[in-house]
């Protein structure tokens, strides 16, 4: 909400389809010994955000399952513009080395990313 109203464009949520289930999602923690389980159940107000999500207010694109949500919002900051920003949790160190102009996407995510 604070992005939208500083810049006047409602965010882009790119998602992965697996993480919009309303019963489990993927567990990532699942190397934990304490934490095994490879799903976990969504909260009831995990819940509620992702049917604020799907009813309006911002963009939501779903990825398909078995593809790379990370090329979806690269895609996006490209189609938006010099004044796109990104808010991940990626590190995007798997797609530094792929890109055919490292320096580029070096310098990119250096003004994007923040």
């Amino acid at each position: 909400r604070k992005l939208h109203e500083a810049h006047g464009r409602p965010p882009l949520l790119v998602m992965p389809a697996e993480y919009l289930s309303e019963a489990t999602v993927p567990n990532h923690t699942s190397s934990n010994p304490a934490n095994q389980a490879r799903e976990q159940e969504v909260t009831p107000a995990e819940r509620a955000y992702m049917r604020a999500w799907r009813a309006g207010g911002i963009g939501l694109w779903v990825c398909p399952e078995g593809t790379s949500d990370d090329w979806y919002w690269m895609y996006a900051t490209v189609v938006a513009g010099a004044e796109a920003r990104v808010l991940s949790n990626d590190e995007m160190r798997d797609h530094a080395f792929r890109m055919l102009a490292p320096s580029y996407f070096a310098r990119c995510a250096l003004v994007r990313l923040g």
